[in-house]
């Protein structure tokens, strides 16, 4: 375990860079906050260049599973002083530990998935909040993979990640230009459905047992052109909203597809 109390560190320095977009774009890695969140990247095999602790502020036993942690990510331990580790932090849950990540690849040519995939696609997301959200719900009803079409955020923003409780890690992902997915869809014959408030045919009334994937416009502009021709799909709005959040839209389909399946497969 290394000591880090200046904040001239190279390590510290390229670290706090991290805080920013252009610093993650620039250096290819992000960071990831808290334990939870860390140990769930390291489950999927997230590569890690360091795990930066404050021992000040761990108990024992916490710096004894963080020291485990590093050893089976194969990644440095830094400790850093109570005053250099609050630079780095985020959010109000404050934990004193983050890890330095290499960013995966997301290449659509990657994504390995089942017979009958269930897919969901999100076009232009632009709140980081609202993609980890999608990605909690995504996990818990077992989709199989999220497509970010032409994305405005990524998953790795460090409110993605927190909305997430680290789903984000678990969800097989690929990104791509609209067009491009698009064509990757038809290519892997994969029944395709718009989500839209407009759309005649309710959620319902879709058969989620097969190849499927449902596509998702961003909150204020909707979907491009680049999705004309694909059928509608809508969920009841009874009240005066005429829709719902993205992530909360998302985890009503998923969760039916779900029951779908689940009740097929008894």
């Amino acid at each position: 375990m290394l000591q880090i109390a200046s904040s001239q560190n190279p390590k510290f320095k390229a670290a706090l860079k991290l805080q920013s977009s252009r610093g993650r774009k620039l250096q290819e890695r992000f960071l990831i906050h808290g334990e939870r969140e860390t140990r769930r990247a390291c489950q999927a095999h997230v590569s890690l260049s360091e795990i930066m602790i404050c021992a000040a502020l761990m108990s024992p036993e916490q710096l004894e599973q963080a020291e485990q942690l590093a050893e089976s990510a194969r990644a440095t331990l830094l400790d850093l002083t109570p005053e250099l580790f609050s630079k780095l932090t985020y959010g109000e849950r404050v934990e004193p530990i983050l890890a330095v990540a290499y960013q995966p690849q997301l290449e659509l040519e990657s994504l390995k998935l089942p017979a009958s995939p269930l897919v969901l696609v999100v076009e232009s997301i632009e709140k980081p909040g609202n993609l980890g959200a999608l990605y909690r719900s995504a996990d818990g009803a077992g989709v199989d993979a999220i497509i970010l079409a032409s994305p405005q955020t990524t998953p790795f923003h460090p409110n993605a990640i927190r909305a997430s409780m680290g789903t984000v890690f678990s969800v097989p992902t690929a990104s791509a230009d609209s067009a491009d997915v698009v064509a990757w869809l038809r290519q892997h014959q994969i029944a395709t459905f718009l989500a839209s408030p407009d759309a005649s045919q309710p959620y319902t009334a879709i058969d989620f047992c097969r190849s499927v994937a449902v596509v998702f416009g961003s909150e204020a502009f909707g979907l491009s052109e680049a999705w004309q021709g694909f059928p509608g799909v809508s969920l009841p709005m009874r009240g005066i909203a005429d829709s719902l959040n993205i992530s909360v839209s998302a985890a009503v389909i998923a969760y039916e597809a779900r029951r779908q399946r689940d009740s097929a497969a008894e």
